[in-house]
């Protein structure tokens, strides 16, 4: 992806959201009492169109999950109280691993010069350590065994570990 155009969707998505936010006031919009106030009206409209009302509660919450708004519990709180324990519970897993995925594609696609800007410097590249790890079997004697991690540094300081046939 060229950097203007990632520029370009870094720039529609932070305008479309501060403009949802504006619009909406989500603020005075997702509190718990608008909820328990709003409750019959929204029981009414998922019995009238059922489909069509999941299908946009569902959406709302990928974005809420996707993009750093607030009110996820609340919505949680609501799927439970409009669609039930174990339909509510399906669609907020559902829909909250969909929002983090599209969040986690944002940042790793469009905002990545952004996050190693800011967290570069804790982060080690692939190409500077090669290779993540490497784990290593060792056995010093029938009674005794360790797994010898050696992390992919510039000192290759082996880390031990020991399992159960150490420690007994």
């Amino acid at each position: 992806m060229s950097g203007r155009l990632r520029v370009a969707l870094v720039v529609l998505l932070a305008v479309g959201t501060a403009g949802l936010y504006a619009y909406f006031q989500p603020g005075d919009l997702l509190t718990l009492e608008r909820l328990k106030e709003t409750s019959a009206d929204l029981a009414a409209r998922r019995n009238s169109a059922p489909g069509a009302f999941t299908a946009f509660f569902f959406g709302l919450y990928v974005v809420v999950a996707a993009l750093p708004l607030p009110g996820a519990a609340l919505l949680t709180l609501a799927a439970g109280a409009l669609f039930g324990l174990g339909r509510g519970a399906l669609l907020v897993s559902f829909a909250s691993s969909l929002g983090a995925t599209l969040a986690f594609l944002a940042s790793r696609y469009l905002l990545r010069d952004l996050v190693q800007q800011r967290v570069g410097a804790w982060l080690p590249s692939a190409a500077a350590t090669g290779s993540a790890s490497r784990v290593k079997n060792s056995t010093s004697s029938a009674t005794q065994s360790a797994t010898t991690i050696t992390a992919a540094t510039d000192t290759q300081t082996p880390v031990r570990w020991m399992n159960a046939a150490t420690i007994s």
